[in-house]
């Protein structure tokens, strides 16, 4: 995807005020390798879109990404 393409040049004042846990690195490349493989389905079809369960598990991969990153868990309310 082209969003994964992007390249950002940063000035030092730039990258100190970049929260660091979003800066690619080896380590947050095997994190993030290993949480799409936990998380990320290879199908999804209708009657999912059904199931309640969906949601619960949208919430406790979106709680788990936020960790990695470390980011502030719960921006949304499921």
């Amino acid at each position: 995807p082209a969003c994964l393409r992007l390249r950002v040049v940063l000035t030092e004042p730039e990258l100190a005020a970049t929260h660091g846990g979003v800066i690619f690195t080896p380590q947050l490349h095997d994190d993030l390798t290993a949480w799409v493989r936990r998380h990320y389905r290879d199908r999804l079809v209708e009657d999912d879109l059904r199931d309640p369960q969906l949601a619960m598990e949208i919430a406790a991969a979106f709680e788990q990404l936020s960790s990695i990153l470390n980011l502030p868990p719960r921006l949304f309310g499921l």
